[in-house]
């Protein structure tokens, strides 16, 4: 259509200047072809009916050109971006704006230039084109009709499609974002929106951020209601000292000072520093309330109390003399103590002593007298009898008080090797492959993963690929089920409990017969209780508590077998199962 007018205008203006004459001796006509005024017949008497004409003329191209332009214009909905043709080769055009002034794919435009007509500047529309590629500062078209050619620096228009949208809140006032873009508050009207999918943000201080995803249409006007939500309320935890774990509803939150945002309800606050008790609390939350937990966290501290007979003994604790006769230990760290109690012509008493958090430990130590030495005449010499069988016992020397006997760790050696049978009789084994420093790694048939063991506590404390890597937080509850020195009424903990509170216990020390020999063995208890949230009741609660119990043996070097408490709790934990040891080997 735009081509077709254009033509007709050309003709029409090189036919009136060749066959229009005045009754006067000079004519003219403006032609539109070139742009200016071409005078036919210098001279001549009547300029004004000249005049006339021409300016005529030039009124009914400008009408006809608009009619042309507004005929096929962009049609209703519709915003327009201007700017100008960067590059042109062939029917590819590339533009100088982008998506950062509105301009989006398959959006439509056309290229047109500018002349001066009367000293106003009309725009020549020269081709048409659609948006095949966009990018934030240019986009590139596509010519799908043309009049003329399209040259460098023509400029452009291009069609954005867009829609209303209306944003009303309850409460008003809050601030609006259109694709992450703040764009004004509540109640607001927008009329130039792009068509297509948009997100929403509706946000007011003290309420809770509202966000919807909406598509604007350009045949209907979309409206969007935010009902914001009060902000419920929030927790804030400080300790003395600070650095302190904090698990709120079984999930470890971070480190004192704390502050974290909470929705009404019921929570399980604990509180936990190594060296200091745990501290629990139940908090209640209400909507929009701001709870404060202080915490003054206590250490954990035993006593001992020693008497040596005779009274005038000196007494020693970890190598240093504390005293004769009696020493009152108040407000000591919880661990194994070595106490040695020393007299001239007496026999050295010397033991391990644990002492316990919160408990208070009393030894009694009776020297006894030394005996005058008599020389006896040392026998002949007997051959060493070799050990017969595959194996070799390595029970400690001497007799052992063993409700009193302190073990430290196990010195595990390369090539320790154990070997256990199921309930269910499928066999496995534990092997020690290497030593690397502070860590004892053991391989266990069951895994593919090696296990990386505390050399003086036997912590489990991670796990190692196959390839050698360190796999971060990979340990379970039972990372503590070993932890040197061992004694009898010795208690820990797992202190990363997650939704489990896991403590263990050694019970007593007694022996136990199975097909890989006979031992005295340490019994160990393991606890588990597991808690859940209850979203809806807004709490936690105990869901379940089951046992396991264990049996360590000093002259073995690691577990003699395993009873799982006969209950429903262990029933969805299929790799928890019994078993014993059939055979081991130590290096």
């Amino acid at each position: 259509m735009l081509h077709l007018a254009l033509n007709f205008l050309k003709q029409v203006s090189r036919e009136s200047c060749d066959s229009f004459h005045f009754e006067t001796a000079g004519r003219s006509c403006y032609d539109l072809a070139s742009d200016q005024t071409r005078l036919i017949i210098e001279g001549g008497e009547r300029m004004k009916w000249r005049a006339m004409f021409i300016s005529g003329l030039r009124m009914i191209a400008i009408v006809v050109l608009g009619l042309v332009f507004w005929g096929e214009g962009t049609g209703l909905g519709a915003e327009v971006i201007k700017g100008k043709v960067a590059s042109a080769q062939g029917d590819g055009i590339e533009l100088d704006v982008g998506s950062a002034e509105g301009v989006g794919l398959g959006d439509e435009g056309r290229v047109y230039y500018t002349i001066m007509i009367d000293g106003k500047e009309t725009s020549i529309f020269v081709g048409k084109f659609k948006v095949t590629g966009v990018l934030d500062r240019s986009a590139r078209g596509q010519i799908v009709d043309r009049t003329g050619e399209i040259k460098v620096g023509y400029g452009v228009e291009v069609a954005v499609r867009v829609g209303e949208l209306a944003v009303s809140s309850d409460p008003s006032g809050a601030a609006v974002y259109l694709d992450r873009k703040e764009v004004g508050k509540t109640p607001l009207a927008l009329s130039k929106v792009r068509l297509g999918r948009h997100q929403i943000r509706v946000q007011r201080e003290g309420q809770e951020n509202w966000e919807r995803e909406v598509d604007i249409e350009g045949d209907r006007k979309v409206e969007v209601y935010a009902q914001l939500k009060s902000v419920e309320g929030g927790l804030e935890i400080r300790s003395e000292p600070n650095e302190a774990k904090v698990w709120v509803n079984g999930r470890e939150m971070g480190l004192t000072p704390l502050v974290m945002s909470a929705k009404a309800g019921q929570y399980l606050v604990r509180v936990f520093r190594e060296g200091y008790e745990v501290y629990e609390e139940w908090v209640q939350i209400e909507g929009g309330g701001q709870k404060n937990v202080r915490v003054s966290l206590k250490k954990i501290l035993g006593d001992l109390t020693i008497q040596a007979d005779p009274s005038n003994a000196i007494i020693y604790l970890d190598g240093k003399a504390v005293g004769t006769g009696t020493y009152q230990g108040k407000g000591l760290t919880p661990k194994v103590y070595r106490v040695r109690v020393v007299k001239e012509g007496h026999e050295d008493w010397e033991r391990d002593v644990l002492v316990e958090e919160g408990k208070k430990v009393e030894i009694i130590s009776r020297l006894g007298k030394k005996e005058k030495e008599v020389t006896v005449p040392s026998p002949a010499p007997r051959p060493k009898e070799k050990p017969t069988g595959s194996m070799v016992s390595q029970k400690p020397p001497g007799e052992i008080d063993w409700a009193k006997k302190v073990w430290e760790a196990p010195a595990w050696k390369v090539g320790d090797k154990w070997t256990y049978k199921s309930a269910a009789g499928a066999p496995w084994t534990g092997e020690v492959v290497n030593i690397e420093g502070d860590w004892v790694i053991a391989k266990f048939s069951w895994q593919n993963d090696l296990s990386a063991f505390n050399r003086k506590t036997m912590n489990l404390d991670h796990l190692i690929t196959t390839e050698g890597k360190k796999i971060e937080g990979s340990v379970s509850f039972l990372q503590k089920l070993l932890d040197f020195p061992l004694q009898v009424g010795k208690k820990w903990k797992n202190e990363a409990p997650k939704n489990t509170f896991n403590s263990f216990e050694v019970e007593v020390v007694e022996r136990v017969s199975l097909p890989a020999g006979a031992f005295m063995a340490y019994r160990i208890l393991y606890k588990q209780d597991k808690y859940e949230y209850n979203r809806l009741g807004h709490g936690v609660f105990k869901v379940g508590e089951g046992w396991l119990r264990y049996w360590y043996s000093p002259e073995v070097k690691f577990w003699l077998k395993m009873e799982r408490e006969k209950s429903k709790f262990w029933e969805d934990q299929k790799r928890y199962q019994e078993f014993e040891l059939i055979s081991y080997r130590l290096k």
